[in-house]
């Protein structure tokens, strides 16, 4: 079936004001629930990083409600978005990273929600998950028409810190760490 847009489930808006929506994606023989970006690449959080991955499924259809939660908790009919190589349940959650809600997975054993953002994992005891209240589905991603140009390599959020001008300055620059081997 064909997907648009309207049918995805929205996760929240990126620093640059685009959307995100929920989707899963196999990284390190853990299916991982993350952030669907613009760029349609499905981001995840894993050992510490964001990895960007090409091939993901997305989720579809609406009466979901997001529903607070802590310390590793789920409410009922919360849905699950994955799983860990060794078979535990990870759930699609939220948290708040730098003033932007950013989807992620929820990894009960941990006692927390794991968010990827600027590249990195981040940990959150207070979170959202979704709750499912009717059918719903994990499908292929829409088809991009044939004319778009293909995504950017980095994708418009690899601001390494927060926003700037919210009065969170760290006073820091931007280090690329691109290791060019300087002969001696």
């Amino acid at each position: 079936p064909h997907i648009s847009r309207e049918t995805l489930v929205f996760g929240g808006t990126d620093g640059n004001g685009t959307p995100m929506f929920i989707g899963r994606a196999n990284h390190q023989n853990d299916l991982i629930p993350g952030k669907v970006l613009v760029n349609n690449h499905c981001h995840v959080s894993y050992d510490g990083a964001e990895h960007s991955i090409s091939s993901f499924e997305v989720l579809i259809n609406a009466n979901f409600q997001w529903i607070q939660s802590s310390n590793g908790h789920v409410p009922q009919n919360a849905v699950v978005g994955g799983r860990t190589s060794s078979g535990e349940q990870l759930y699609v959650g939220r948290a708040s990273h730098c003033g932007v809600i950013t989807p992620g997975k929820v990894h009960s054993s941990h006692g927390c929600i794991y968010i990827p953002f600027a590249w990195k994992e981040h940990r959150y005891t207070n979170y959202e998950v979704l709750v499912n209240n009717s059918n719903s589905g994990w499908c292929p991603p829409p088809v991009q028409p044939p004319n778009v140009c293909p995504p950017p390599i980095q994708p418009p959020n690899c601001n390494p810190g927060c926003n700037p001008g919210r009065g969170r300055g760290r006073g820091r620059g931007h280090h690329h760490h691109h290791d060019h081997h300087h002969h001696h």
